[in-house]
């Protein structure tokens, strides 16, 4: 039987010291939050999104543009999950950054989101790698829902390890 003593560490029968709990709590395997990088140029919506995907218990990162995508997504690569864009912004378009953005990790994960999308089709969309097409205006709530089923399933083109 082990026991603890005043200094939170635990000795065995023997009455040797073992492991503090406190470095055996450290070992335990921590869950992280599910990561989402939103590329919109409206703040609004990137606004919408950020405080409705974080009352669902997101992680998430905002970029305006390609190069704040890029830059946030170099940043946070390890903890991004999933990158949510905007197939019409300014400058850079959503399948643009994408392609950006895969030349980083080819097995990224993306959806798209929009109101219009232009020159794309739908199947252009899903064609660059979009595991989803979502159309504006979100609701933040069914999203999340959506977002949270699609970073927790395999992904099949990541599914050979490669």
């Amino acid at each position: 039987m082990s026991q603890l003593t005043g200094s939170d560490s635990l000795l065995s029968e023997a009455g040797e010291r073992v492991a503090p709990i406190a470095s055996i709590r450290a070992a335990e395997p921590q869950t992280r939050p599910l990561g989402i990088l939103i590329v919109d140029d409206d703040e609004g919506i990137r606004r919408m999104l950020d405080i409705g995907l974080k009352q669902h218990g997101f992680a998430v990162w905002a970029a305006a543009n390609a190069n704040e995508a890029i830059d946030l997504y170099h940043s946070h690569q390890q903890s991004v999950d999933l990158v949510l864009l905007d197939v019409r912004m300014p400058g850079q378009d959503g399948p643009t950054i994408l392609s950006a953005l895969q030349q980083r990790n080819h097995h990224i994960r993306a959806c798209f989101m929009t109101g219009d999308a232009g020159i794309y089709t739908e199947r252009d969309l899903y064609d660059r790698g979009a595991l989803a097409v979502f159309e504006k205006p979100l609701h933040p709530h069914e999203l999340a829902e959506q977002l949270k089923e699609m970073t927790t399933t395999i992904d099949p083109r990541n599914a050979s390890g490669g």
